[in-house]
């Protein structure tokens, strides 16, 4: 039996590159096992498939949210992330359809999982002989079981180095030594000499991490199938949203005080496969080319006494209105107070601000709710 496993740390919007890390093996024994190399969508699909045409078995770990049914606020299993990732003074950035360029019907997510065609059933993924396998994880979560010492200290690891005013080189360190450690337990020669030169980097760069998140979701996804199941977690559900990530029994604990709190599911039953078909942004689908051109339908016209539009916050659970041109979003999202569960970890008000601009682009371009798609 030949078996492949692949971690794919996605670029999100597919506008810049994202990372993507293989191993094969045969009959247990490790085969084949590549540095990460840094890929768009396209050329992902084109790997996968040659893995699919020269294995029984194929497992994919996607560091993107596969599954959100949800228009605004966080998914259930977001939720439930939070409160491991908040308490390390992290914060999860959530997924919902009005982050269209990530989540909207022509998001580049959906025509490579419609073009994948992959089987996402993290139980089935487990214990299948056959056929090509997905499953969503979450870097962020996993690294506290993978590295034990970033729960012990309290503090998630900074080692992205975009965010160049918390980025912390020993951080970087720490967490490419740790896939340096578990490429080395895994028998995965090339990548664990790999990892160790990601550790020597003077000053890494946002695609050197793409690359070593690469690397923790293919351990993401060789964990799930090889290790016990107690040391792994299931968060969340079919129908809306879920996450499988490594967990120690500290982790486990936390996540699942926070999601029997919040009543969402974790290690529950999985009766049946995701399935995107039934959803209004699946790609090209004739329901939604419909409804494209009847807005109206789904968004209530919506008008201001100036006449220029009204613009809700798009950042969960704020009740704040701009009109006409936007004015005053700027000091409004750089505060601090007005959002504290928003990326907790950010007080800087120019931080804020910028942080803003990326995850909401979309919403500086969206027209007044009158005559919005979606």
């Amino acid at each position: 039996m030949r078996q492949a496993f692949v971690g794919f740390d996605s670029a999100w919007a597919d506008r810049s590159p994202g990372g993507i890390a293989c191993a094969t093996f045969e009959e247990g024994r490790p085969q084949v096992s590549l540095g990460p190399k840094l890929v768009h969508f396209g050329e992902a699909n084109r790997v996968i498939e040659r893995l699919r045409d020269q294995c029984d078995y194929v497992l994919v770990a996607i560091d993107q949210p596969t599954l959100v049914p949800n228009e605004t606020g966080m998914r259930p299993v977001e939720r439930v992330a939070t409160s491991l990732i908040s308490r390390l003074r992290g914060g999860v950035q959530p997924a919902y359809r009005r982050k269209t360029s990530l989540f909207g019907p022509e998001a580049p997510i959906w025509k490579f999982l419609d073009s994948l065609g992959a089987r996402e059933n993290p139980p089935a993924a487990r214990t299948a002989k056959d056929g090509l396998h997905l499953i969503e994880v979450f870097p962020a979560l996993a690294l506290p079981a993978m590295e034990p010492w970033i729960l012990e200290r309290g503090r998630a690891a900074r080692y992205n180095p975009q965010k160049r005013k918390r980025f912390c080189l020993s951080d970087w360190k720490l967490v490419a030594s740790a896939v340096e450690r578990h490429a080395r337990d895994a028998d995965l020669a090339p990548l664990s000499r790999w990892a160790g030169k990601m550790t020597e980097l003077a000053a890494p760069r946002k695609g050197d991490q793409d690359l070593l998140d690469a690397a923790i979701c293919l351990f993401i996804a060789l964990h799930w199938r090889q290790a016990p199941r107690y040391s792994s977690a299931v968060v969340g559900d079919s129908r809306t949203g879920y996450v499988v990530t490594p967990v120690s029994p500290a982790s486990r604990n936390i996540l699942k005080k926070a999601a029997d709190k919040k009543q969402v599911q974790i290690d529950g039953p999985w009766p049946r496969d995701v399935d995107r078909s039934s959803q209004i942004y699946t790609a090209g689908t004739e329901f939604y080319r419909e409804i494209r051109m009847k807005p109206s339908a789904l968004v209530p016209e919506v008008s201001s006494p100036s006449g220029g539009g009204e613009y809700p916050c798009p950042i969960p659970v704020c009740s704040k209105v701009f009109h006409g041109s936007r004015g005053g979003w700027d000091a409004h999202v750089a505060s601090f107070r007005r959002h504290p569960a928003w990326h907790p970890d950010v007080s800087n008000p120019e931080e804020r601000k910028q942080i803003f601009k990326h995850e909401y682009a979309d919403w500086f371009h969206t027209p007044h709710a009158s005559s919005a798609e979606f």
